[in-house]
């Protein structure tokens, strides 16, 4: 896994983790309160001030920052032999949003990203060659 272990203090995670907290701190008028760092995949939750939506980034200029400058710190680690090579690209190269659009799904959603690292051996992405073996399927 790329970012290593659920749980695990990585060197990768922890990079990733910093790249995107730059990258949202430098943005106006979002933030974000909570985000996690999976082995495969990242998940955030993002919060737009409305107040003046003309002068701030979109998600996607976000997205492509953060994935921009975590590619090139995965890069430096990599090279450094303190993270593990990646064929292709580091990041796919859309990303899925949704609005949340009331209170309800707001807390949903942000309880599904802080509690996801428990869940992680039922996620979508854990990969398949790592699922066990259940009721007599084969994989």
């Amino acid at each position: 896994m790329l970012f290593g272990d659920v749980g695990a203090d990585s060197i990768s995670a922890r990079v990733v983790a910093q790249t995107f907290s730059e990258v949202i701190a430098a943005a106006p008028h979002y933030t974000c309160p909570c985000f996690v760092v999976m082995p495969n995949h990242f998940h955030a939750l993002l919060v737009i001030d409305r107040a003046d939506m003309e002068s701030a980034p979109t998600i996607s200029d976000l997205m492509r920052d953060f994935k921009r400058y975590s590619t090139l710190e995965y890069g430096k680690l990599v090279r450094q032999g303190a993270a593990e090579p990646y064929q292709g690209r580091l990041w796919q190269r859309s990303f899925h949003d949704h609005i949340i659009r009331n209170d309800r799904e707001y807390r949903l959603i942000g309880e599904y990203i802080i509690t996801n690292p428990a869940r992680w051996r039922e996620d979508c992405f854990y990969p398949s060659v790592l699922r066990p073996v259940q009721e007599g399927r084969t994989l």
